[in-house]
């Protein structure tokens, strides 16, 4: 089997990393990196890429927005490539599902709000249904040829 690295032109991929003690919460989530590539630095290989751009409609200032970052590519357990249009379009979604919450008087909610859940509900099955357990057959592979 060949030591290939990925390539991430054009694409926004979702990192998860091994933290370190007293890493900030805000990492477990996850670090989205776009058009990452790799590069050696001190000896060691990093996931280099920009991190998205701040969405127009939102009021918070997001101080990572937009910016150039790294990963140790040696400290990645679990990543998940797509599209940027995918990425981007997937965090609309979630923006409107998170302000989406069922209305205060108790009333069902709109339509859209509905439409959204049924759409992260079927990418959460999905993720858990295919992406985890390709995910976890694949690193199993990698385990049992790295033993070799």
């Amino acid at each position: 089997m060949e030591n290939q690295l990925p390539d991430f032109t054009g694409k926004s991929v979702v990192f998860y990393a091994t933290m370190p003690p007293g890493a900030p919460d805000w990492l477990v989530e996850g670090i989205v990196l776009e058009s990452a590539s790799f590069e050696l630095q001190n000896d060691r290989v990093f996931v280099v890429g920009r991190t998205p751009p701040q969405d127009d409609d939102d009021s918070e200032s997001d101080w990572n927005a937009d910016r150039q970052a790294a990963i140790a590519w040696d400290s990645v357990y679990y990543y998940v490539v797509m599209t940027t249009h995918e990425y981007r379009e997937a965090r609309k979604l979630q923006a409107v599902g998170d302000s989406a919450f069922e209305p205060e008087d108790g009333s069902e909610p709109d339509g859209v709000a509905k439409s959204t859940r049924n759409v992260l509900a079927s990418l959460s099955l999905f993720l858990i249904g295919v992406v985890i357990p390709i995910a976890i057959v694949i690193a199993l592979i990698l385990w049992i040829v790295k033993m070799m």
